[in-house]
């Protein structure tokens, strides 16, 4: 049985596609490989930033957090996961606050507005502040 030459162009056409789909779901799956690992060294960069503070904590209870970037919900998020069981609520009511400054102009600002001193730096962006008593 021999097959016309439009079945023959129409099956060679189907081994590319399938070649195709099968390097593309190859380089999918190395992707996801790949950002899930990343992801892992993120989480592990702020477990080992919040490492220092967290010594620093009492060992339950809440503290407050500030970030001078606009809408970072993941760095809040990081910080909640890397300081448990530590309470960190996204204000700066309470008498400790993590503060993750990106501008070193926020912790003056901080300091100005709202009486909030330095009780420990760990890096050049994470800082334990504590609220004067004035």
């Amino acid at each position: 049985m021999q097959l016309s030459k439009l079945a023959q162009i129409q099956i060679g056409i189907g081994v590319i596609a399938l070649i195709a789909l099968q390097a593309n779901i190859t380089l999918c799956i190395r992707e996801l490989k790949q950002a899930r690992s990343d992801q892992k060294n993120e989480v592990a960069e702020y477990e080992s930033n919040y490492a220092a503070l967290k010594e620093s904590l009492p060992g339950h209870g809440t503290v407050g957090y500030f970030t001078d970037q606009k809408d970072d919900l993941k760095s809040f998020f990081l910080a909640q996961y890397a300081l448990s069981p530590v309470f960190v609520v996204d204000s700066i009511e309470p008498e400790l606050i993590v503060a993750d400054l990106h501008d070193p102009e926020s912790l003056t600002q901080l300091h100005a507005k709202h009486g909030l001193v330095v009780l420990r730096k760990t890096s050049d962006q994470i800082f334990l502040l504590r609220k004067t008593n004035n």
